[in-house]
């Protein structure tokens, strides 16, 4: 199963050094997705692109 872990720059539940300890223990496929604007509340209107392509992406591999 393919882990994916997203996170941004400004976010303050999931900071990016977090992010990267997660990204660093979890077993392969695995991947992380830092977004350069966003926090808890925003991620999606503020990415919403490029975050259903993540999302699709893992569901069409789990």
């Amino acid at each position: 199963m393919l882990l994916s872990i997203l996170t941004a720059i400004t976010m303050q539940h999931l900071t990016v050094s977090h992010a990267k300890r997660l990204y660093e223990w979890a077993n392969e496929p695995k991947q992380l997705l830092i977004f350069e604007w966003d926090n808890h509340n925003t991620i999606l209107a503020v990415n919403e692109e490029e975050y259903f392509n993540v999302v699709a992406h893992f569901v069409t591999t789990c």
